[in-house]
């Protein structure tokens, strides 16, 4: 019910409904809408390293600033994206389960290799970095820049020249630096 009223004009449902009726639905509508998101885990994704190797060709190391626990059976995922479609999606080098970072740690992955295909134009990609639980298959708030999806992000993806000039921009600073930076 809530959910058809919130799409119904006040005007509309006046005429439809009794006014003591409008004011009960009305109240009820704004402490339901009032009440706290989801969780935010007080957890950063970042990218600490960025080197390109060659024309379409990089390697990038991500990062987590870890400042609480995260649930069981959470992983870890890397979206590449262009006005919001997702167009490539990688890992993030980090082998040990989110669920064992320990608040106050700075979780780095290995460096991963990455390959950007001919097909996509030059321009700016937006790399988003997130944590998701595969067992109900949703994502996890997070500390950050968030595209409205859970996703976070990390940097930008500069690519020019056809590819051949690859570069990072966009890359908030974590752990003591982050706080220097503000």
């Amino acid at each position: 019910m809530k959910a058809f009223l919130s799409f119904v004009p006040a005007r509309c449902l006046a005429r439809l409904l009794a006014p003591a009726v409008v004011l009960v639905i009305a109240a009820a509508c704004a402490v339901a809408s009032d009440t706290a998101p989801d969780h935010v885990y007080d957890v950063t994704p970042s990218i600490v390293s960025f080197h390109q190797n060659r024309a379409r060709s990089y390697t990038i190391v991500f990062a987590f600033d870890v400042r609480e626990k995260l649930p069981p059976g959470a992983g870890t995922f890397v979206h590449f994206t262009r006005g919001g479609e997702l167009l490539l999606q990688y890992g993030t080098g980090i082998e040990t389960a989110p669920e064992s970072w320990q608040a106050g740690q700075i979780v780095k992955g290995k460096p991963t290799y990455c390959h950007f295909p001919v097909v996509l134009a030059d321009g700016e990609y937006p790399i988003l970095v997130g944590i998701w639980t595969p067992a109900n298959g949703q994502r996890l708030h997070l500390k950050g820049i968030d595209d409205g999806q859970q996703r976070y992000q990390a940097g930008i993806l500069v690519v020019k020249d056809h590819g051949r000039t690859l570069s990072l921009t966009g890359a908030p600073p974590i752990g003591p630096d982050a706080a220097a930076a503000k």
